[in-house]
């Protein structure tokens, strides 16, 4: 049986390769190993993929726009671990009959390395509509690439345009979203999503600000947070208690003021109203079933001002960013929103990832 590694570059790209994992796992003919560029490959783990590779966290998270971000990450010890990662997955290519590399460039050229190799690449960092490929970098896909998945039409044909092989089949980031039963949808109901690495510390502290300032409108408002599997609920009480809110199993609490807590993301958004995300995956997720989201400069790499705009364009003005920071100027546009709309209908489930994973096991089993 021909066996795969998948190699992915970020908390949602981790998901993306959980199921198109899956997916290649459920059609019997190769298994499947992960090796996940940051974080402990969680996701993997939870549905039974082997994951090959240890990383530390770095103050990017991974997330490298710009030369600060690059100096932090090499004080914290990049380039040991870019080093480590180089030696752990060249002993991961030497058993595998293909490699999957999801993300950006970077990891398309961490996934092939030096082996002569090409992979299937899913490139879900950059697309047409807001922040095109250079032409180094599709000259380096070009040449490492055997067949790339884009994110999106018009990135498929701009691939096509420039020489790449590529195919359309679907954004696996938009994949089984919906849970079965659909939950209801619940007037008023926000849901947050603060980020999957550690800034989300600091983004969720803003948000309850805002939401603090919602309560004072003329509204009831049901509030719960989607929190992202790896993040600690004890290091999130640490964090918030100078603040005075103090958190619980299933929610955080300030007097009388009360926000649920869950890990049930996919439940946590469909069954919202609306949305306030200063996360990158995810925002865009809840963005697709058609709720409005709502987001302002974080506190971290991932959750700039420039990251939100740009996530605006790709979402066609479905992701809202809201500039300056003002919890009373933020909490109002919210409320005007709900006010003037009802809530967003779900899509049916897409299955992108079945269909990459039939086109990929064509290839490589033949």
């Amino acid at each position: 049986m021909r066996h795969l590694l998948i190699v992915s570059n970020g908390y949602g790209e981790d998901l993306i390769g959980r199921h198109l994992a899956e997916a290649l796992v459920a059609t019997g003919q190769v298994t499947v190993s992960a090796f996940p560029l940051v974080g402990d490959g969680l996701v993997y783990r939870q549905v039974g993929i082997p994951v090959v590779g240890e990383n530390r966290a770095l103050p990017s998270g991974g997330f490298l726009r710009s030369f600060g971000h690059v100096l932090r990450d090499i004080i914290g010890g990049l380039l040991g671990q870019l080093f480590r990662q180089f030696r752990a997955l060249k002993a991961a290519r030497a058993t595998a009959d293909g490699i999957i590399a999801v993300g950006d460039v970077f990891c398309l050229i961490m996934a092939v390395g030096m082996s002569g190799k090409s992979a299937f690449f899913l490139p879900t960092a950059k697309s047409e509509l807001f922040m095109p490929h250079s032409d180094i970098e599709y000259a380096l896909i070009r040449r490492l690439a055997q067949l790339s998945f884009p994110r999106d039409e018009v990135t498929h044909q701009a691939f096509l345009t420039h020489g790449v092989a590529s195919e359309w089949r679907g954004n696996l980031m938009m994949d089984r979203l919906v849970p079965t039963p659909a939950p209801p949808v619940v007037p008023n109901k926000i849901a947050i999503l603060p980020g999957s690495r550690d800034e989300a510390f600091g983004n969720l502290e803003k948000i309850l600000q805002v939401v603090a300032a919602i309560t004072q409108l003329n509204a009831v408002y049901q509030f719960e947070v989607a929190l992202a599997p790896q993040l600690s609920l004890d290091k999130l009480g640490e964090y918030l208690a100078p603040t005075g809110w103090k958190t619980s199993d299933n929610q955080i609490q300030k007097g009388d003021l009360s926000v649920g807590v869950t890990r049930h993301f996919n439940t946590s958004i469909c069954s919202a109203s609306a949305v306030i995300g200063l996360a990158g995956t995810a925002n865009e997720q809840a963005s697709f079933l058609g709720k409005p989201v709502f987001c302002f400069e974080g506190t971290g790499p991932q959750s700039t001002g420039q990251r939100f705009v740009e996530q605006s364009k790709l979402m066609r003005g479905g992701v809202r960013f809201l500039h300056p920071f003002a919890p009373e100027f933020i909490a109002q546009e919210i409320h005007a929103v709900l006010r003037a709309g009802g809530p967003g209908l779900l899509p049916a489930n897409q299955y992108a990832a079945d269909a990459v994973a039939g086109a990929i096991v064509k290839l490589v089993c033949g």
